[in-house]
C-alpha cells in the first residue's frame, strides 16, 4: 500500500544519503567499489517499490504485471540514468577517456532502449482492452504520446551511438536536447500512473443476444417458451404448443399467460391462441433485471391441461459502448509480436553500431 512504501522510500533516502557522504570521504578504490555498490542497491530497492505501484494488478497476474513493470523501471533508469551521469561528468571533465565512456554508456542505451520498448509494449497490452481504447481514452493517448516520445529518445541515442561509433564527441546541445525529451517521457509515465487505464466492456463487441428457452411436458402437450433478449425493456417472448397425442383430444381455444416479478407481483398479462402451434409477442416488456415467473394457462374443453410454468433470469442491460469504434481487436494480441520484432530491431542496430566502432578504433 502507499503507506508502506512511502516509509521504504524514506529509509532508502536515507540510506543512499550516507552511501554518498562515504563515497565522498573514500579514501582508497576498493571503498569507492563498496559504496558504489550499496547505492546500487538501494537504487534498486528504489524501482521495487516503485514496482508495485501503477496498475499491477489489471489485465492478468499481479505478480507478473509487477516484474514487467520492475523491467521497465529498471531500463528506463538505467538509460536515461547512464546518459545524465556521463553528460555531467564529461562536462566538468572528471573523466580522462572519454570516448571509452561513451561506448560503455552506449551498451547500457542499448539494453534499457530493448527493454524499455519491449516492457512497454507488454505493458500497453495489459492495460488497454483494444485499439480502440488506445486512441479514444486519456490513457491510450498519453500511451502514443510516450511511445513517440520513446521513438524521439531512441532516434537522439542512434545518433549519439553512431557519433560515438565514428570517434567523435557528442555535443551539449545533443545531449540536452535527449534529456529534455526524457523528462518529458518520465512526466507522461507520472501521468499514466495517476490515470484509470482504459479497460472494460464498453470497449469490446456486443454479443449477439441469446434466447433463454424452457420447455416442459404439460400432459399430453409439449409447451416451450423462450424470451429474447432477456433484458430490461422491450423483449421478444414466443411460447409454443405442440400435441403428442394423435388423435389429439381437441383444439386449443386460448392460452392466457402472466408474467410475474420476483416479489410476485404481476406486471404483464397476454391472451392469444395458437397458430401452428406459436404464438409470439414483440414488444414483451420488462420493468427492471431480476428473475420473473412465466404461468401459461391452456385452455382445452378435453383434458384440460395444468398450468406450464417458467422462470426467466433477465440481466441487467449491457455497458454503454463507445460511439467510435476504430477496431474492436484485443491490445495484448498485437503487442506481442511486435515487442519481438523491437527487440530484434535494437539487437540489430547495436550490432551493427558496435562492428562500425571496431573497425574505427583498428583503422
Amino acid at each position: 500500500d502507499p503507506g508502506r512504501r512511502f516509509i521504504i522510500g524514506v529509509q532508502l533516502w536515507a540510506g543512499i544519503w550516507w552511501a554518498s557522504r562515504l563515497l565522498s570521504r573514500a579514501d582508497r578504490r576498493a571503498g569507492e567499489v563498496l559504496v558504489e555498490r550499496v547505492i546500487g542497491v538501494i537504487a534498486l530497492g528504489f524501482v521495487t517499490i516503485a514496482a508495485f505501484a501503477g496498475h499491477t494488478g489489471i489485465g492478468g497476474n499481479r505478480w507478473v504485471g509487477i516484474a514487467i513493470r520492475f523491467v521497465h523501471l529498471s531500463a528506463i533508469c538505467a538509460w536515461v540514468g547512464a546518459v545524465g551521469v556521463a553528460a555531467v561528468a564529461v562536462r566538468r571533465q572528471l573523466v580522462d577517456d572519454v570516448p571509452r565512456l561513451w561506448r560503455a554508456v552506449s551498451r547500457t542505451a542499448a539494453f534499457g532502449l530493448a527493454g524499455v520498448g519491449v516492457s512497454g509494449l507488454l505493458l500497453s497490452g495489459r492495460l488497454v482492452e483494444t485499439v480502440t481504447a488506445l486512441l479514444s481514452t486519456t490513457y491510450g493517448l498519453t500511451i502514443v504520446a510516450k511511445i513517440v516520445g520513446l521513438g524521439l529518445l531512441s532516434v537522439l541515442g542512434l545518433r549519439a551511438a553512431r557519433r560515438v561509433a565514428g570517434a567523435r564527441l557528442v555535443g551539449d546541445r545533443f545531449l540536452g536536447a535527449e534529456m529534455a525529451v526524457a523528462a518529458i517521457v518520465l512526466v507522461l509515465a507520472a501521468v499514466l500512473a495517476a490515470t484509470p487505464p482504459a479497460r472494460g466492456e464498453q470497449f469490446l463487441p456486443l454479443d449477439p443476444p441469446q434466447p433463454q428457452v424452457v420447455t416442459a411436458d404439460v400432459a399430453d402437450l409439449v409447451v416451450s417458451a423462450s424470451l429474447l433478449p432477456a433484458r430490461p425493456g422491450p423483449n421478444l417472448l414466443e411460447v409454443r404448443v405442440l400435441d403428442t397425442r394423435r388423435p389429439a383430444p381437441g383444439p386449443i381455444d386460448g392460452v392466457t399467460i402472466t408474467i410475474a416479478d420476483g416479489a410476485g407481483v404481476e406486471v404483464l398479462r397476454l391472451d392469444g391462441v395458437p397458430l401452428d402451434g406459436v404464438m409470439s409477442w414483440q414488444d414483451v416488456s420488462l420493468p427492471a433485471p431480476g428473475a420473473y415467473t412465466l404461468k401459461a394457462r391452456i385452455a382445452r374443453d378435453e383434458l384440460a391441461p395444468p398450468p406450464f410454468d417458467a422462470t426467466f433470469a433477465v440481466e441487467p442491460p449491457p455497458a454503454p459502448r463507445v460511439d467510435t469504434v476504430v477496431s474492436d481487436r484485443r491490445l495484448a494480441g498485437l503487442v506481442v509480436p511486435i515487442a519481438v520484432m523491437w527487440a530484434v530491431v535494437v539487437a540489430v542496430a547495436a550490432v551493427t553500431i558496435r562492428r562500425r566502432s571496431n573497425a574505427a578504433r583498428a583503422g
